[in-house]
């Protein structure tokens, strides 16, 4: 049977598997590219024939090192994919995910040269959650957030933050043909993607797109003023020897990226915390700090979460002088104890990022937040010397393999049933669960509460 969707560019032709219909590499913008590098995106052009789409494209352009995906990236990477239930008999919600990577690495697109096998294969959750599932791709690092617009009109500001606005607009005009409910849509991502689902839900060029919000272990606060993105858009200026700013526009791949990491430590080294190639605070697409607009003016519901010891991922392989570093220059400060220090400045570390500012959220929200609490560390990862750290939640919910924890541990099973059972419920409105500021309540994601909901489940009424 042929997959066949109507688009308002035209149509695309999908795939069936097992678990699902996937419709994989729909362009939601034209290629920025030429004069389109370093500006806002532009809806693609329409298409006459039926667009083949049963590939992801390429991923977005990575900063080097760290978790960055090697294979599959080009600057040409404004597409989503969208993942059908089987058997759909009426319309059904919408998820929106969006991937983190710290700003400047992670995508939805393949994960090697020559192979169908994703980044992020979202069918497993899509048969699940029965609900309609896009993964949205957006620009990352100086080709998403670096704020060049302060020295040349030649760039605009936050490019990723709009092509993240492009991408729902797409999703709220066209879901309906592939079976999902465009008045019931929530956006969710993880990371550097929770801190931009907030960003989302604080806009008002975005926030009427959609309708509810999982914000999972969000860098809450991790955003520029005008003033900061200045200054690290002038080091990287500084870095690549330009006598004149709009010459970057017309600079090679390799060489944009050739200074990415001088930037990054010397940011790091001058006591930011912060991903170095942050989204700003523009005065039109932010206005404010996220967590303070949607504090004051948001009702849409709002799922919020964190993990037990986020910080352990981050300062695991990190030297003793660069912790030393951190306690001194940074606001985070470790404090007294028989832990070892690194694990102490890990606590500090995930305290003041992730827990105290998504707790702040979630209890001063003015419409209904929920929050849930993420324990479980996998046997590779203890095996690391470290405990339940950043990014553990991934492997589970979606049953991928993830370089953050291990999708072979067998009690990742009941864990992964027992989250896709919450974040569809949320999805369709019936989570049992009373908002955070009524008695500061978290549900408490674990392998022992994941198997009682799977034993009550079982048990007939």
């Amino acid at each position: 049977m042929e997959l066949k969707v109507k688009t308002e560019y035209g149509y695309v032709l999908g795939k069936d598997t097992p678990r699902c219909a996937q419709y994989l590499g729909i362009p939601y913008a034209k290629p920025p590219l030429g004069e389109l590098r370093f500006r806002h995106p532009v809806k693609p052009d329409p298409w006459d024939e039926a667009k083949e789409c049963r590939q992801a494209k390429n991923n977005p352009i990575q900063r080097p090192g760290g978790y960055e995906y090697r294979e599959c990236c080009s600057e040409d990477c404004l597409y989503l994919n969208v993942y059908v239930p089987h058997n759909l008999e009426r319309k059904v919600p919408v998820m929106v995910w969006i991937h983190g990577g710290a700003y400047e690495q992670g995508g939805n697109g393949r994960a090697h040269e020559g192979k169908e096998e994703l980044n992020y294969d979202l069918s497993s959750f899509c048969e699940a959650t029965k609900t309609v599932v896009v993964a949205l791709s957006y620009r990352l690092n100086v080709f998403g957030f670096l704020y060049l617009h302060a020295f040349s009109d030649r760039f605009d500001a936050n490019n990723g933050l709009y092509d993240l606005k492009m991408g729902l607009e797409f999703v709220k005009d066209n879901i309906e043909n592939f079976g999902g409910d465009k008045d019931n849509i929530t956006v969710f991502g993880e990371s550097a993607g929770g801190a931009l689902t907030l960003a989302c839900l604080s806009s008002d060029l975005t926030s009427p797109l959609f309708h509810k919000a999982i914000s999972q272990s969000p860098c809450v606060d991790h955003f520029f003023d005008r003033k900061l993105a200045e200054k690290i858009a002038k080091m990287y200026i500084k870095a690549l020897k330009v006598k004149d700013v709009d010459e970057i526009a017309s600079l090679s791949v390799g060489k944009l990226r050739s200074v990415m990491n001088k930037v990054a430590d010397s940011f790091m080294m001058k006591g930011h915390i912060e991903p170095p190639f942050s989204p700003t605070i523009d005065g039109e697409f932010l206005k404010e700090l996220p967590s303070l607009k949607i504090k004051k003016e948001r009702t849409h519901p709002l799922l919020i979460g964190t993990i037990s010891h986020e910080g352990d991922l981050f300062l695991k392989d990190l030297s003793k002088f660069l912790i030393v570093l951190m306690n001194l220059v940074t606001p985070v400060k470790a404090k007294k104890g028989k832990d070892r220090f690194w694990m102490r400045s890990s606590d500090a570390l995930t305290d003041h990022v992730f827990l105290l500012p998504s707790e702040d959220i979630a209890y001063n929200y003015k419409g209904d937040a929920y929050m849930y609490y993420y324990d479980y560390t996998t046997l590779e990862v203890r095996q690391k010397g470290c405990r339940c750290y950043h990014g553990a939640d991934i492997a589970p919910l979606f049953d991928i393999s993830f370089s953050l924890g291990s999708k072979d541990d067998p009690n990742l099973i009941p864990i992964g049933k027992y989250m896709k059972e919450i974040w569809k419920s949320f999805a369709y409105g019936k989570l049992d669960l009373k908002p955070y500021k009524e008695n500061r309540d978290r549900l408490l994601i674990t392998l022992d509460t994941s198997i009682a909901y799977l034993e009550k489940e079982a048990k007939p009424e």
